[in-house]
């Protein structure tokens, strides 16, 4: 087996131990892919109910930019009174190469 290969097997299998926590925050962690939504608190949705959204993500070990607080949800959506909220991820080889994780919130 030549290192390439050798170290690519040791990036895939301890990727997750090079970063701080579940990479992922919330939901499984598919090793090629994932992409999945968990419900985090909620009530009742009135009609006529808005939905905003706030991601971080992660390229690589590189860089980390965004802000997936629910005040930054609520502020981009221009809600007051929240409703439920959920929270998306989506990434790419274990979440190594590539991850988003956001937060949704309906309200009005």
């Amino acid at each position: 087996m030549n290192k390439s290969l050798l170290y690519l097997i040791l990036i895939l299998f301890l990727g997750n131990c090079l970063s701080i926590g579940h990479s992922q925050g919330f939901g499984p962690s598919g090793w090629i892919y994932a992409n999945y939504k968990v419900g985090v608190s909620g009530g009742t949705v009135a009609p006529g109910s808005k939905t905003a959204k706030s991601c971080v993500t992660k390229v690589s070990f590189l860089l980390t930019f965004g802000d997936a607080s629910i005040e930054e949800a609520a502020r981009d959506g221009k809600i007051k009174k929240i409703y439920t909220v959920d929270k998306e991820g989506f990434g790419i080889l274990n979440s190594i190469l590539f991850h988003r994780l956001c937060t949704v919130i309906t309200g009005e």
